[in-house]
């Protein structure tokens, strides 16, 4: 965990404590003038660009709490920051902490306004800070901080008195439902030439702290938090082993429930070993507190803040370099552990290649003597597999063919001629085609291609045939319509019918002769396949 400064001020004095991982050290007091200040600036010097947690602890402070209407995001930040400046013009040093919203009707938020009302006390710690370039993560007032330390106490009780003595004095903090409503400071009071001890013990400091507890209940009273009839649970924080007279007597208040917390009772709730306090380290239990929570509102302005938001910017990018860096780091092991594995797999398979390499020449040693040379093997597979691949049979026109004839059960197939060639025409077409018409002579043109085709010659005739020639030439366009529906034929021609019906032949022979040639109806197709 990074380290944090923790600079407690007050008006006579300054202690500066080192929190790193939820332990105090280095704990040192400096005294409120040049020496101190000069010894303080020589004690920072060992810690540069460590971020400083300011806790103030003094008579001018003030506690308002106001209610305002309910709102969100900027609009709500300008509206506390008007109210604030409205309320305290003389300082910088102001905060406003949410205290959860009203019941009534408007539900409106509840806020606490607290305020450093005479900065003159702060300035010459800051200037320190400022010389030393320290960022400053935020001043906050010792009561603020009580209220996280109740948590950590585990103290509940509606109406709770804390009090408590440091070197400013003694400090009674008023929370109701565990949020904070006033503070008050009780300055050590001048006996003669010279200020009380910090940790009285005659019985005349004790009346003293008696009587300021008693006005402090007047005043609670006064501010309607506290009725008369209410019972006032006051709790006396022990951290110097000090008060136990001051509790002795206030507990025989029937108007007060007081209980006692001795420096024994602080280390267990808080669950620290005893060698985290010092004797010097009154305060310790709230710089603990500090370093490990510190309050939401601080009441540093953005002008002394930013040096803190630089540092938080800085640690980001620092971050993130980690994180990409790591992130390098992993995927470049990944990638060894990959490349560590496949140069494992490739030396496992270079292994097994050389050892059949070496079976298969022992195993070739052995085989007889080839006719010829491997590269010339080699060229007669590659000729056969071309050969193969060219190949082409007639088992499709057949199908083809066959398929036709079942639609047209009429036609006799006499004679099947297939060939696989460059052209889409033969000699044998020329005679044939004079005898036919010219619309069935549509298909007989070469198409420009280089490819080859498969051209089937289908001679045959219609059976039974008797002697109707126009039902017959019928059947025969039937079977070549058939034929042109499969989708593996691309044209279908008729090169001859039973009868010449070209328009430029000529007529010969009588009406007188008799009909001879009406024992058969021959046709000729052509059929080429895509």
């Amino acid at each position: 965990m990074l380290a944090k400064l923790l600079l407690y001020v007050s008006a006579h004095q300054a202690t500066v404590a080192c929190w790193r991982a939820g332990k105090l050290s280095l704990c040192q007091d400096f005294a409120n003038s040049e020496e101190g200040w000069h010894s303080l600036g020589n004690f920072l010097q060992y810690h540069p660009r460590t971020p400083v947690y300011m806790l103030v602890d003094a008579v001018e402070e003030d506690y308002r709490t106001e209610t305002m209407p309910h709102a969100f995001g900027s609009a709500r930040q300008e509206m506390l920051s008007r109210k604030l400046k409205q309320i305290y013009r003389n300082t910088p040093y102001s905060a406003a902490s949410p205290q959860g919203r009203n019941k009534d009707q408007r539900r409106d938020d509840r806020y606490l306004f607290t305020a450093m009302t005479n900065p003159d006390i702060l300035r010459p710690w800051l200037e320190i800070l400022r010389g030393r370039q320290l960022p400053l993560a935020g001043i906050y007032l010792l009561p603020m901080v009580s209220q996280t330390l109740l948590a950590k106490l585990k103290i509940n009780s509606p109406n709770l008195l804390l009090v408590s003595e440091h070197s400013a004095g003694l400090r009674q903090s008023f929370f109701q439902n565990q949020q904070l409503k006033i503070s008050r400071l009780t300055p050590l009071q001048p006996a003669g030439d010279v200020f009380i001890e910090a940790f009285p013990g005659s019985g005349g400091e004790v009346s003293h702290y008696t009587d300021e507890v008693e006005k402090t209940r007047y005043y609670l009273n006064s501010l309607r938090l506290v009725t008369r009839e209410d019972r006032l649970d006051v709790c006396i924080l022990d951290q110097s082993d000090s008060l136990g007279e001051l509790f002795n007597t206030l507990k025989n208040d029937p108007g007060l429930q007081c209980f006692h917390l001795n420096k024994a009772d602080i280390f267990k709730r808080l669950d620290i070993s005893p060698d985290t306090f010092t004797s010097s380290c009154i305060v310790a239990p709230h710089l603990l507190v500090l370093g490990s929570q510190p309050p939401a509102a601080s009441l540093a302005p953005p002008a002394l803040s930013r040096g803190f938001s630089l540092y938080q910017a800085r640690l980001a990018l620092f971050g993130m370099s980690a994180a990409a860096a790591l992130a390098a780091i992993t995927w470049s092991g990944a990638n060894l552990a990959l490349q560590q594995t496949a140069e494992k797999k490739t030396q496992q398979l270079t292994a097994q290649t050389l050892q059949q390499e070496s079976l298969y020449n022992e195993v070739a040693q052995q085989f007889p003597e080839a006719p010829t040379s491997a590269e010339n093997l080699l060229k007669a597979v590659e000729i056969a597999q071309k050969m193969r691949e060219a190949s082409r049979t007639p088992e499709l026109m057949m199908k083809t063919v066959s398929l036709a004839m079942d639609a047209n059960p009429s036609i006799t197939l006499n004679r099947l001629k297939w060939k696989h060639s460059n052209q889409t025409s033969d000699p044998e077409e020329a005679s044939s085609q004079q005898q036919t018409s010219p619309a069935n002579m549509a298909g007989t043109e070469n198409p420009p291609s280089n490819k080859k085709w498969q051209i089937g010659y289908i001679e045959g005739e219609i059976k039974p045939f008797s002697g109707d020639y126009r039902a017959a030439i019928n059947d025969i366009n039937t079977f070549a319509a058939s034929l042109k529906k499969n989708d593996a034929v691309a044209d279908v021609a008729i090169l001859q019918l039973p009868l010449n019906v070209n328009s430029g032949s000529g007529l010969s022979g009588t009406t007188l002769e008799k009909d001879t040639q009406a024992a058969s109806a021959k046709f000729k197709v052509k059929v080429l396949l895509k």
